[in-house]
């Protein structure tokens, strides 16, 4: 049986844009996005922690990076150093931890790491934002990588030489340049 159906061209154009988003995923999300472990997951942007405050922002970024207690409050020195230079491009603390060029939050772990986000964390960031408060520079280290990564050539951009000083611990390498 052969039935025509009449449909208004407006609602065909509506439904051919959402096909069409659903078949090509714009190319932000695309671009961002990634598979790990078999599961597909994407960089979130700013927009993805609106509402939240820099307290729980950072110490939930802390939890999502890991380690012990020291490298966490070294992370988040780091953190709050980059984003009060004057050469940071960035305005809000959302804006620099999603930023790929300097961190980026896979928006999959971040929900199951950072679904409560401990007490301990939470007090490490509140630490640190409150040095920050009267010193915008709180550490001598101007950035860090996961350990495991610094045997791999080149996966950094640079080598050992690179840096003044560097300091080693079972998960990162801190450094100054």
């Amino acid at each position: 049986v052969l039935v025509d159906t009449l449909v208004e061209e407006s609602t065909v154009e509506e439904l051919a844009e959402i096909i069409k988003a659903e078949a090509d995923p714009p190319a932000e999300k695309a671009k961002n996005t990634i598979v790990v472990n078999g599961f597909e997951t994407y960089f979130v942007d700013a927009d993805f922690f609106e509402g939240v405050d820099d307290l729980h922002l950072l110490a939930g970024f802390i939890q999502y990076e890991g380690g012990e207690a020291f490298e966490r409050m070294l992370i988040a020195q780091i953190v709050m150093d980059t984003l009060n230079r004057e050469t940071s491009p960035h305005d809000a603390l959302a804006e620099l931890l999603t930023d790929r060029r300097y961190f980026g939050i896979l928006e999959r772990y971040w929900n199951i790491i950072c679904a409560e986000i401990t007490d301990e964390n939470l007090l490490i960031a509140e630490t640190v934002l409150s040095a920050v408060e009267s010193n915008n520079d709180v550490t001598v280290y101007d950035g860090y990588f996961y350990a495991d990564t610094f045997g791999i050539p080149d996966v950094q951009g640079f080598n050992e030489s690179d840096f003044k000083f560097s300091f080693t611990t079972k998960h990162y390498v801190f450094y100054q340049r």
